[in-house]
């Protein structure tokens, strides 16, 4: 049950609750369409970052260079 329970919650933090409603004057956003913005500022589509994370070291360099901080 836990674990139905974890997937549940990890694609509500993807995709939003479904029937939530927010205040007048917030804005729609959730965690994937944040990180979809910055996707946009490096250049890269959801499905390229996907495949560009798979060399851990290389991604962080990428990510460091966006955000302008020294990984050493």
């Amino acid at each position: 049950m836990t674990l139905l329970v974890s997937s549940i919650i990890s694609l509500y933090s993807l995709f939003g609750v479904p029937g939530f409603k927010r205040g007048p004057g917030r804005p729609r956003t959730n965690w994937r369409g944040i990180v979809k913005k910055d996707l946009r500022g490096m250049g890269l589509t959801w499905e390229e970052a996907e495949v560009a994370a798979l060399n851990r070291q290389q991604w962080c360099q990428s990510v460091a260079q966006y955000v302008h901080v020294d990984v050493g």
